[in-house]
């Protein structure tokens, strides 16, 4: 119930800030703490009520997000405004984003599962981004992103949101949001 600020740092969750190599399942969990990010270079960082990054998974495992909420607020540096990019990058209320480790080749991509099931993102919740808002999932990516990068990188990975559902009050990031992915 409390709130986490996190002053220059790239990663803020209300559960888990990085999930990082084995697969496994966080279930049941709840955050209802505001989320602050001061962290002040472009592209770089996430947040999120539940897990902010899920970053370099291990080849065939799955990772599940199942019936999770997130009741908290997510805010750049001056709060409300995303217009500065002064805060996390990729911004959600259940994960924030996916990064894979980098592949020249779609032969050579990872190859894992994240499941993100029966999750809310409850009313009333603000989520201000310093590039992406979403009220579910943020952004998928690779190490050394680039179109093509990203493309190759990200070409194995398997995303099944089912059930989820936002009820955000305000989702606005200074280029792109939406209210699942």
């Amino acid at each position: 119930y409390g709130s986490v600020y996190c002053y220059n740092s790239h990663y803020s969750g209300g559960i888990m800030g990085q999930w990082t190599g084995t697969g496994g399942t966080i279930e049941q969990c709840r955050n209802y703490g505001m989320l602050q990010t001061t962290y002040g270079t472009d592209w770089v960082g996430a947040s999120a009520g539940i897990v902010a990054q899920l970053y370099h998974a291990n080849e065939g495992n799955e990772y599940n997000i199942i019936s999770c909420g997130n009741y908290g607020s997510v805010y750049t540096r001056t709060g409300e405004d995303a217009g500065n990019k002064v805060g996390a990058n990729d911004s959600a209320g259940i994960l924030g984003n996916i990064t894979t480790y980098y592949s020249n080749s779609v032969a050579n991509a990872q190859q894992f599962c994240v499941q993100i099931l029966d999750c809310v993102n409850a009313p009333g919740v603000e989520i201000y981004s310093g590039s992406m808002a979403s009220g579910i999932f943020g952004f998928l990516s690779s190490d050394n992103p680039g179109s093509d990068t990203i493309k190759n990188s990200t070409s194995k990975v398997t995303i099944r949101i089912e059930r989820c559902r936002n009820f955000a009050k305000v989702l606005k990031g200074y280029s792109y949001y939406a209210g699942i992915f």
